[in-house]
C-alpha cells in the first residue's frame, strides 16, 4: 500500500474540528475493529464519535498517528454538514482495480472523492449530498451521520463541489428493496456467560443488576440511561474485556434489548452505548 496522499482530501471536510484517531482491535472473528479515541489528560481513550466535546482538528488527529499513539484517523459526518460517504466492502480485486459492480458505483458519482479503506479491500466514496428519503442500497452502506475512517490512499480525486443528492436518488431508486427493520438478534449464551451472570446476580448489588437485566428502569429517567448502567455493570464483571462483541452478546441476552440497539445502520445506538461506557470506565481508573 502506498503512503497516504492527503492533497486530494476535500478541503471543506479538512477544516474545523471533525476528526478522531482510532486504534485497531482484533475481534474473535478475525476482523479488525477501528475504535475511535479522544485525548484526555495527555492520553487517548475510547470515545463516542458522535459526542463533539473531544473532536480534533485534522492535524491533531493525524499527529496521534505520526507519534504511533493511534493506527489511523476518521472524520465524523453529520447530517447538518451535507456530506456523506458510500462504504463499499470487498470490492477491490487482486490487481488493485475495483470490481465491476464497484466501478458502476464510481461511474454513477463522477465528482466524488474515492479512496481505499484501511483494509485495502474496500472503497470509500465521499461526496456532497443528502440521503434521499426511502433510499435503499443493499450493495453498500451510506454514511451521513457517523464515523468514517479515512486513509488518504486516493483512488480518484473528485471535485466534491457539486451536490450528488439527485444522482444518489436515481441510483437508489433502482436498487432491490431490502427490509428496513431487521429482527433483533438473540444469541445463545456461550460457555462462561452463565457463570458470569450468576456471579453478577448474587453480588452485593445483584438486585439492581437483576432488575436492569430484566428490562426495568430501576429509577433511571430513561431507557437509554438504564442501558448504559447495564453495560457498565457488564464491563465490570468482564474485567473490562476489550472485545465489544462479548459485551454486545451479553446485552442481547438481557430483557433490555430492543430494535433500537441496531439502529441506525452505521455507528448503531448499541455500539455508541458501548463506546460511552468504555469512556466512563476509563475515567474511573486511577
Amino acid at each position: 500500500m502506498t503512503l497516504p496522499d492527503w492533497s486530494a482530501w476535500p478541503l471543506a471536510l479538512r477544516s474545523g474540528r471533525r476528526y478522531l484517531p482510532w486504534r485497531a482491535r482484533v475481534r474473535p472473528n478475525g476482523k479488525v475493529g477501528k475504535v475511535p479515541h479522544a485525548r484526555r489528560g495527555g492520553r487517548l481513550y475510547p470515545h463516542d464519535p458522535l459526542d463533539p466535546a473531544a473532536w480534533m482538528t485534522f492535524d491533531d488527529a493525524q499527529h496521534a498517528v505520526t507519534v504511533a499513539e493511534a493506527d489511523g484517523i476518521g472524520v465524523v459526518l453529520t447530517r447538518d454538514r451535507g456530506w456523506l460517504a458510500l462504504d463499499l466492502d470487498d470490492c477491490v480485486g487482486g490487481d488493485g482495480r475495483p470490481t465491476s459492480p464497484a466501478q458502476a458505483v464510481l461511474d454513477a458519482f463522477p465528482g466524488a472523492y474515492v479512496e481505499r479503506s484501511p483494509s485495502g479491500a474496500g472503497l470509500h466514496v465521499v461526496m456532497r449530498g443528502r440521503v434521499p428519503a426511502g433510499a435503499r442500497c443493499p450493495a453498500f452502506d451510506i454514511i451521513d451521520h457517523g464515523y468514517l475512517t479515512v486513509t488518504g490512499w486516493t483512488v480518484r480525486a473528485g471535485s466534491g463541489v457539486h451536490d450528488a443528492t439527485e444522482a444518489l436518488a436515481a441510483w437508489t431508486s433502482v436498487q432491490p428493496a431490502v427490509r428496513q427493520h431487521l429482527p433483533v438478534r438473540h444469541p445463545r449464551p456461550v460457555r462462561g456467560d452463565t457463570e458470569l451472570l450468576e456471579r453478577a446476580r448474587h453480588a452485593r448489588n445483584g438486585h439492581r443488576f437483576t432488575q436492569l437485566w430484566n428490562g426495568e428502569l430501576v429509577g433511571y429517567p430513561s431507557p437509554s440511561e438504564a442501558d448504559l448502567a447495564l453495560i457498565l455493570l457488564l464491563m465490570y464483571w468482564t474485567d473490562d474485556d476489550p472485545d465489544d462483541t462479548r459485551i454486545d452478546r451479553l446485552y442481547r441476552l438481557s430483557g433490555r434489548v430492543r430494535p433500537r440497539w441496531d439502529l441506525p445502520a452505521h455507528a448503531p445506538y448499541g455500539q455508541r452505548t458501548i463506546w460511552r461506557a468504555r469512556e466512563i470506565r476509563s475515567q474511573r481508573r486511577p
